[in-house]
């Protein structure tokens, strides 16, 4: 190989490189990141969501005045998981279930005087664990776990949260930080 060859080939290299360099640079800063997630998807790429984690729907309660008092509740949508009813049932506590009936399909409510879940359409009732009192539907409703602190409510959709004992309604949960924030498919965030 000449010399001319040689300086030709490293002139040549180093203009491939820097080139190689500044696209991945652009792509990891999002400018290019939505044409890029369709064709090369990375976690890098994902929905930064701060105070959210995998698998979670967060809702501020300084967004949703009937949650702020006991006896309060929504339904929300939660995506694959479908619709989700949460209830303020006790100070610093609340419960969410699936808000879909299981006899008939119908959205339950919460009845704050009896603490109950109650179907709208054939009167099925259900406790606030998820599970059947009364009426025609034979199956329970499904139950998620559910951490409270700061004012967020955090609804646990795949599984109950690994930071100790029993979490669950308790005001001293873990409060989610920015070390959990990528988003999934089935994280949503309510404001």
């Amino acid at each position: 190989m000449s010399q001319f060859n040689r300086r030709e080939f490293l002139n040549s290299a180093v203009k491939t490189f820097v080139i190689s360099s500044a696209g991945v640079m652009i792509a990891h800063k999002g400018i290019f990141s939505d044409a890029l997630a369709n064709v090369m998807p990375s976690p890098l790429m994902e929905d930064i969501t701060p105070g959210s984690a995998p698998g979670t729907l967060v809702i501020n309660l300084s967004d949703h005045e009937e949650l702020k008092t006991v006896g309060g509740d929504t339904v929300v949508d939660a995506g694959d998981v479908g619709k989700i009813i949460i209830a303020h049932t006790e100070e610093n506590t609340f419960d969410a279930l699936a808000a879909k009936c299981t006899h008939k399909g119908c959205t339950v409510a919460y009845d704050a005087d009896d603490k109950i879940f109650q179907c709208p359409c054939h009167n099925s009732q259900f406790r606030q664990d998820g599970s059947n009192l009364s009426g025609p539907a034979s199956s329970p409703l499904q139950k998620y776990s559910v951490t409270f602190a700061s004012g967020v409510v955090t609804v646990w959709l795949s599984g109950k949260p690994n930071i100790g004992a029993d979490s669950t309604n308790s005001s001293a949960a873990h409060t989610p930080t920015v070390n959990d924030t990528i988003k999934t498919d089935s994280t949503k965030r309510l404001e």
